[in-house]
């Protein structure tokens, strides 16, 4: 599964492209498979031995705060800590 977050004029274009070529998930398939096929050969990056468990912290100013706040619910997880508007992404 892969998740892609675009403003809504990328997606209403790409909506508009995908019509009549079987939808948003056959017109990606296929645009991944181009772009796959485009680096054949390419050199590969060996996976990790292990997996990331860190955290990554920011501070936020009202504004961008009031966008976290307006954000859709069924996007990644974000822990506001208190009150003093730290941002506290975290994984899945």
């Amino acid at each position: 599964m892969m998740a892609v977050r675009v403003d809504r004029s990328t997606l209403a274009a790409f909506d508009a492209l995908a019509e009549g070529r079987g939808g948003r998930s056959a017109l990606l398939r296929s645009m991944l498979d181009q772009a796959m096929q485009n680096v054949t050969g390419a050199p590969l990056v060996a996976a990790r031995s292990d997996s990331a468990n860190g955290r990554v912290s920011i501070r936020l100013t009202s504004a961008e705060m009031a966008v976290v706040d307006h954000r859709p619910r069924h996007a990644a997880p974000i822990e506001l800590a208190g009150s003093k508007r730290w941002c506290v992404v975290t994984s899945a």
